[in-house]
């Protein structure tokens, strides 16, 4: 054989072993196979950038889209809005001044828990139906966070749509918000047995921007967690627009 045809495919030999590792040694000859060496990126002044270790580069959550499942007997309808569609009949309504209207969602991390939640903004209202036990009360919760920070920008009033004279009703209390703006309404709920029993949310018209609302659980009252109940502040106006709202469900309601 040409010794030339014995060099050419030492040579491509050569190439295709070290393509692999470095397509740069390879067109050099593969000189003693090393592969080239790339510095560090540097600033402008040569050196090394710094690098906080402290910072975090990414936040991982594991997030449930069935949302709050630790309360099984939760009786609430859709405490968590993962079920619930945007209009119609569903476990949560909202209403504008001309009635039922769209519900807004926000998703994914700006929730407090699963994946979904619902997003008021003021002049809006909200619906959520829960059930009753027969006998004894009960210990509701709900958390908001509205855009204002202020938890007092929110109101959560446990009542019966059906009928606001004289029915047996409570207001839900907020603590504190938490570090990620979260505040978290708690109140005892006398028994609604026979009634149409609902969490009214409303958010304050003088606030800007929305008010995310999530899990809500409602759960018969036992020793070992009960809530202080309180009662209704509603102005004149509120109490107004909570009957129109219970009109216009009575009129409307499919089943």
């Amino acid at each position: 054989m040409d010794p030339r045809m014995i060099s050419l495919t030492l040579k491509l030999g050569c190439v295709s072993l070290v393509a692999l590792t470095s397509l740069a040694a390879a067109l050099s000859g593969c000189d003693e196979g090393t592969i080239p060496y790339f510095p560090p990126k540097t600033n402008d002044a040569g050196s090394l950038p710094t690098v906080d270790a402290a910072a975090p580069i990414r936040t991982v959550e594991v997030r449930n889209p069935f949302g709050d499942t630790n309360n099984p007997s939760n009786l609430m309808v859709d405490g968590d809005f993962e079920l619930t569609g945007r209009s119609e009949q569903m476990p949560w309504i909202t209403f504008t001044q001309s009635g039922q209207s769209t519900l807004n969602y926000a998703t994914g991390g700006k929730c407090k828990s699963g994946v979904r939640c619902a997003s008021i903004a003021s002049g809006t209202e909200l619906v959520g139906y829960f059930s009753s036990p027969k006998t004894g009360t009960m210990n509701a919760s709900l958390w908001a966070r509205p855009d204002s920070g202020s938890c007092a920008d929110v109101q959560v009033v446990a009542l019966d749509l059906d009928n606001q004279q004289g029915s047996p009703s409570a207001q839900l209390t907020p603590a504190a918000p938490d570090a990620n703006g979260w505040c978290l309404f708690t109140g005892s709920v006398p028994n609604m047995a026979e009634q149409q029993p609902v969490l009214y949310v409303s958010v304050s018209d003088a606030m800007q921007g929305v008010a995310l609302v999530d899990d809500g659980v409602v759960l018969p009252a036992d020793s070992t967690n009960s809530f202080t109940r309180a009662a209704i502040t509603f102005t004149a106006q509120k109490r107004e627009r909570v009957r129109f709202i219970g009109a216009y469900v009575r009129a409307h309601r499919k089943f």
